[in-house]
C-alpha cells in the first residue's frame, strides 16, 4: 500500500522533508534518535466544483469498459471498490474521489490516428466542473515511463478547470503519448507542469488545443526536439498571455508548427535561438497572433525548405518584422511569412539570392501601404509587389 518508507537522522532534516513531501505517520525511535515517515501515495482524483456533479464512465469507449475491473475508487483512500460494479458517481461540491489500477497497464495504446478509435474518447464524463490531480501513473501505468499514446485524449472536452496538480513524472516520452490530452477542455485554466526532457515524435500534439480559458502556458525544459512535438500544441488558446520559453537549439521536422496559432491574446514571443534549422519548422507559429507586438530575433542565416511559412500571418499588431540575416533563400522558407500584417512598416532582409523556389511568394501581401525596407546593397534583383519590396514602401541599403 505504501509507496516509500523515509528515514531521517536529524529533526531537521525531517522538518526540511516534509515541507515538500505529505506524510501520513511519524514514528519517533528515542533509543536510535530515528524518525521514520511514511509517504501517502499521490492518488490520482478528480474534485468537483459543483453539486450533482455526475461522473459517468465507458461511455461509447469500449476501450475503458473493457479495464474497468482493474480500476478502482475510493472516497477516503482506505476503502476501495471496483469501477466494474458501477456506471457513474454523483459528487457534491468539494467532494472528491480517488483512483488507482491494480497494477495493470492501462495506457490508452498506440496512437493511431483514426478518429473513430476508442483511444481517442476521454476516461470519463461529468456533466460539471471538476479540478484533477494526483500522479497519473497510479492510474494508468506503475512505473515513470510511458508508452505510445499512452495519455491521448485523457480528458478530451471535459468541464476540467484546474490541472496543475496533476502530476505528469515521465521525463522521457513516447510518440503521441500526450496527444490531444486536454483538447477543447474549454474551462481549463491552469496546466499541469510539464518536465520531459526526452521528446517523442508529436508527443505534445495538440495538447491544450481550444483550451480558450488557458492564460498561462506550462515550462518546456527541453533542448533538443522531435518531429512534430510541439505541433497545435497550444492552438485557438485565446487568452493565452504567457508563452513558455522554447529554450531548443537541436529542432525537427514540423516541431513548431501551429503551436500558437490564434493566440489572440499573446503580445510577446518566446526567444528562438536555434541557429540551425529544419524543413518546416516554424510553420504558422503565430498565425493569427493578432496582438503580437514584439516578433522573437531569428538568428539563422542558413535556412531550410518552409522554415519560416506562415509563421507570422494576420499579425496585424505587429509593426517591426524580425531581421532576416541570411543570404541565400531556400525553397518556400518566407512564403506567406508576414501576409496580412496591416500594421508591419519595417523590413531588413539582407538576401542576396532569392532564386529558390517561392522563397518569397506572397510575403508581405497586406502589409501597411508605407514603410520602410532595408536590404543588402550588392542585391539589386528584388521586385516590386507582394512577393518582392512592398509597393510605395522607402528602401535603403543597409550600412554594418
Amino acid at each position: 500500500m505504501y509507496k516509500s518508507i523515509n528515514i531521517f537522522t536529524s529533526e531537521s532534516d525531517f522538518e526540511s522533508a516534509r515541507a515538500v513531501l505529505p506524510y501520513i505517520s511519524l514514528n519517533y525511535i528515542e533509543e536510535t534518535n530515528v524518525i521514520k515517515c511514511v509517504e501517502r501515495p499521490n492518488y490520482f482524483y478528480i474534485e468537483s466544483l459543483e453539486d450533482n456533479n455526475v461522473v459517468s464512465f465507458g461511455v461509447n469507449n469500449t476501450w475503458l469498459g473493457e479495464k474497468k475491473s482493474n480500476i478502482f475508487y475510493s472516497f477516503n483512500k482506505t476503502n476501495w471498490f471496483s469501477l466494474s460494479l458501477i456506471d457513474s458517481l454523483t459528487l457534491s461540491a468539494n467532494q472528491y474521489v480517488y483512483f488507482k489500477s491494480n497494477g495493470s497497464n492501462l495506457q490508452k495504446g498506440e496512437y493511431t490516428g483514426n478518429p473513430n478509435s476508442n483511444t481517442k474518447k476521454s476516461l470519463f464524463k461529468t456533466t460539471k466542473k471538476f479540478n484533477v490531480g494526483g500522479n497519473v501513473k497510479l492510474l494508468l501505468h506503475q512505473n515513470d515511463d510511458i508508452s505510445s499514446g499512452g495519455c491521448q485524449y485523457l480528458f478530451y472536452s471535459l468541464q476540467v478547470v484546474d490541472a496543475s496538480n496533476l502530476v505528469l513524472p515521465a521525463t522521457t516520452l513516447a510518440d503521441h503519448c500526450y496527444n490531444s490530452m486536454f483538447s477543447r477542455c474549454t474551462s481549463l485554466t491552469s496546466a499541469p507542469e510539464l518536465p520531459a526532457t526526452t521528446l517523442a515524435d508529436g508527443c505534445y500534439n495538440s495538447m491544450f488545443y481550444d483550451c480558450t480559458s488557458l492564460t498561462t502556458a506550462p515550462e518546456l525544459p527541453a533542448t533538443t526536439l522531435a518531429d512534430g512535438c510541439y505541433y497545435y500544441m497550444f492552438y485557438n488558446c485565446t487568452t493565452l498571455t504567457t508563452a513558455p520559453e522554447l529554450p531548443a537549439t537541436e529542432l525537427a521536422v514540423s516541431c513548431y508548427n501551429f503551436m500558437f496559432y490564434n493566440c489572440t491574446s499573446l503580445t510577446t514571443a518566446p526567444e528562438l535561438p536555434a541557429t540551425e534549422l529544419v524543413v518546416n519548422c516554424y510553420i504558422s507559429m503565430f498565425s493569427r497572433c493578432t496582438s503580437l507586438i514584439t516578433a522573437p530575433a531569428l538568428p539563422a542565416t542558413e535556412l531550410a525548405a518552409s522554415c519560416y511559412n506562415s509563421m507570422f500571418d494576420n499579425c496585424t499588431s505587429l509593426i517591426t518584422a524580425p531581421e532576416l540575416p541570411a543570404t541565400t533563400l531556400a525553397e518556400g522558407c518566407y512564403y506567406d511569412i508576414f501576409r496580412n500584417c496591416t500594421k508591419l512598416t519595417h523590413i531588413k532582409c539582407l538576401a542576396t539570392d532569392i532564386s529558390a523556389y517561392k522563397c518569397t511568394s506572397n510575403w508581405v501581401n497586406g502589409v501597411s501601404s508605407t514603410g520602410t525596407f532595408i536590404k543588402h546593397p550588392d542585391m539589386t534583383s528584388w521586385s516590386t509587389g507582394v512577393d518582392g519590396i512592398p509597393s510605395g514602401w522607402e528602401v535603403k541599403d543597409y550600412e554594418g
